[in-house]
């Protein structure tokens, strides 16, 4: 389903984001006018605690090469170190979590173009997001409102059995209900 024609609104325009132009603070600017003073106004009492970037391959290498996020990132990586925590995190700059979207390993069932960005809300708290539950696929579901777990148990069949096989299935979906908030942008070098 397209949200923004089953809600009725309008798609935001992608962002474009050339990163020879966006030096000397500009993109620290840029992000945080287009992004997150963008969701702040279309959340319309949303509620979310952070901004995350997923960001494809190139779009992730080119955000790094900037020098004014460079910076941002190495100090992290050093205060991490001083703190004697070795894991890999996202790096932090303007308002907004930025982490490589690695996708599917089909590259195509799930996938951003290389040069693209979709900056989302997330967090603790998020309202954006509502949990849904969808119908289980047995006969006995059909007609009945989406439970969070179906469980079933099946029996062996000799007429003495001797062991079952416990099942359990969930049929969920995180539906979007600020369609507006998300934000898609393209990066060039």
């Amino acid at each position: 389903y397209d949200y923004f024609t089953e809600m009725d609104v309008s798609e935001p325009s992608v962002l474009s984001m050339d990163m020879t132009t966006l030096v000397g603070g500009k993109f620290r600017t840029n992000v945080v006018n287009n992004v997150k003073r963008y969701m702040q106004k279309n959340a319309k009492g949303a509620k979310y605690s952070k901004i995350i970037a997923l960001c494809g391959s190139d779009a992730y290498d080119m955000v790094h090469e900037n020098a004014e996020f460079r910076e941002a990132h190495l100090a992290q990586i050093k205060a991490n170190e001083l703190l004697g925590d070795h894991t890999e995190k996202p790096t932090n700059f303007a308002g907004v979590e930025w982490i490589e979207y690695n996708g599917t390993d089909d590259d195509t069932t799930v996938d951003l173009a290389a040069d693209e960005v979709v900056f989302i809300p997330g967090g603790i708290g998020n309202t954006v997001f509502k949990e849904v539950q969808a119908p289980g696929e047995k006969f006995s579901h059909i007609g009945q409102m989406g439970k969070a777990f179906y469980s079933w148990l099946k029996w062996e069949t000799d007429p003495d059995p001797s062991w079952v096989d416990i099942h359990v299935a969930c049929y969920i979906l995180m539906l979007n209900t600020r369609p507006e908030m998300v934000r898609l942008a393209t990066i060039s070098a």
